[in-house]
């Protein structure tokens, strides 16, 4: 969503997307939950300013999957990418 539209968001902007645009029907304390989610992640990060507050992205979304990819490497592949690319050729090979 933020790295879509690429300037910072208002609550109320934001309630109106995901309510308007994508059909969610969410509530104030639905969007609360999931900004909370987003910043206790590092994804999302708020700056008051004069009456209201704004939200941004906290990393670009190459970083984010480079950050997501390197988690999967470290939690599945004991961090080491020929730990991964066997596990893929084994795979593979059980298809064929």
């Amino acid at each position: 969503f933020f790295w879509e539209r690429q300037e910072n968001q208002t609550f109320a902007g934001m309630l109106a997307y995901w309510n308007q645009e994508r059909k969610k029907n969410w509530s104030k304390q639905t969007l609360n939950t999931y900004l909370r989610n987003l910043s206790a992640k590092g994804l999302v990060g708020r700056r008051k300013t004069i009456g209201k507050t704004q939200y941004f992205p906290m990393m670009t979304e190459i970083q984010y999957l480079q950050r997501e990819a390197e988690e999967v490497l470290r939690e599945s592949y004991d961090g080491k990418l020929g730990n991964f690319v066997r596990s893929e050729e084994r795979r593979v090979g059980k298809e064929c």
